[in-house]
């Protein structure tokens, strides 16, 4: 019985490994043809038409097309291509629901498709693009990535064709490439009059796609203006804008509360401790934080002052070894405290929780951390109200961080919305 169960098994584990490539072949889908046909104007802008062809095997949804958007520039800076979906068709001309999306470099079309099971699909998608050349100083380049390189699937065929200003006859000079990005694998390309064709003599695997790129002489298309340039050019690398943001941020503070007393004034040095300030209080200006030493150094300054003695005892251990303890004395009645800052009247507390007039220092091991808060607080409020501070430093510290997000924030907003449809 166990045999059979195990050879059972195996079985049906082989029928399943046999089974799956079938399964999984019968759901799949390539694009046919990709045809493309952009209209370039004298001004720089184009309108593109892209014409995609599509077989599903088994049951869709919809595709995602990935349309190239940012390039890089030269010294490392950003190039983008403002790009405005003007439509989404079926093969009847009906609309087409789909949502747009930025998304790295590219501009993602995640389109609805009725009906994609077993079946073919024609869809039309239609944009224009804003600042379709790329200008230099002795020539113009219109380079466009026909199909993307975001294709998870094989394209049969793809074509573009690419129309010029009545200007361009005689003056273009034109190349196609295909393979994955940046491949130098050329493609035949023809030019007649203003019209460029490419296409591909190959099926093109998946990531794989078809360029095209114009050679376009000085003076057959409308150069946009220096402001318009400058205007793209912040639009596609926001982050330029951030030291004009800091600043006319940084300065303002600057000049009320950073900048240097004037030269010439005298400062004179200062030999004595800082009138009416605590140690614990110069402490804390010190590094802008009450630390064990700084709570310590109330207990010295109260010794001195005369309300507690500190005395040092010897305690005997297994009647030979000894060791040193320290006892706090009381000096002055709590009817004396009055004249005592909070904070040292929270340190009194905490070493005489009643009308005890000793406590030895083991005593304050499980109950002294209770006064530790307090005391640093009444310090910091001490020190505000001496105008030593507009803000505790630890709120200061969380101003700095909303600041921090406060600059940041305008930088994401602006690259999501110069970057939207």
């Amino acid at each position: 019985m166990k045999l059979r169960n195990v050879l059972s098994g195996w079985i049906s584990l082989l029928l399943l490994l046999l089974l799956a490539p079938t399964v999984y072949a019968q759901r799949s889908w390539r694009i046919s043809d990709f045809t493309t046909e952009v209209d370039v104007h004298k001004d720089g802008s184009a309108d593109v038409d892209e014409r995609i062809s599509l077989v599903f095997i088994g049951t869709f949804h919809g595709i995602h097309r990935y349309i190239p958007v940012d390039y890089p520039g030269p010294d490392g800076s950003n190039y983008s291509l403002f790009l405005k979906v003007t439509g989404v068709l079926d093969e009847s001309g009906e609309k087409l629901k789909y949502d747009s999306k930025k998304q790295g470099p590219n501009r993602v079309l995640t389109i609805y498709i009725p009906g994609a099971t077993d079946t073919s699909k024609r869809i039309h998608i239609r944009y224009s693009v804003r600042d379709a050349i790329k200008v230099f100083e002795d020539h113009d380049e219109f380079y466009w990535n026909v199909t993307g390189n975001g294709w998870p699937v094989a394209i049969d065929a793809a074509s573009a064709t690419v129309h010029f200003p009545a200007d361009a006859a005689g003056k273009l000079r034109a190349q196609a490439f295909v393979g994955i990005y940046g491949s130098h694998e050329k493609a035949p390309a023809d030019l007649l009059a203003t019209t460029v064709n490419a296409q591909t003599a190959n099926p093109l695997s998946a990531h794989e796609g078809l360029s095209v790129d114009v050679f376009i002489p000085k003076g057959v298309l409308e150069e946009p203006s220096g402001l318009t340039r400058l205007l793209w050019f912040i639009r596609s690398n926001p982050i330029v804008l951030l030291p004009i943001f800091a600043f006319a941020v940084m300065f303002p503070l600057w000049w009320t509360k950073g900048r240097d007393p004037k030269a010439g004034i005298s400062v004179a040095p200062m030999y004595a401790p800082p009138k009416d300030m605590s140690p614990a209080e110069v402490g804390t200006l010190i590094d802008d934080s009450t630390d064990p030493r700084d709570i310590t150094s109330i207990l010295v300054d109260m010794a001195v002052r005369g309300y507690i003695k500190i005395r040092e005892e010897q305690v005997s251990q297994m009647l030979v070894f000894k060791k040193k303890d320290y006892v706090f004395v009381r000096l002055k009645d709590r009817a004396t405290w009055s004249d005592l800052a909070p904070f040292e009247q929270e340190m009194m507390n905490g070493l005489f929780p009643s009308d005890e007039s000793e406590t030895h220092i083991a005593d304050l091991r499980n109950r002294f951390y209770l006064s530790i808060g307090p005391i640093k607080q009444y310090v910091m409020s001490a020190l505000k109200q001496k105008g030593m501070y507009s803000l505790d430093p630890e709120s200061a510290h969380g101003y700095w961080i909303l600041g921090a997000i406060v600059t940041a924030l305008p930088f994401v907003l602006a690259s999501y919305f110069l970057h939207i449809d």
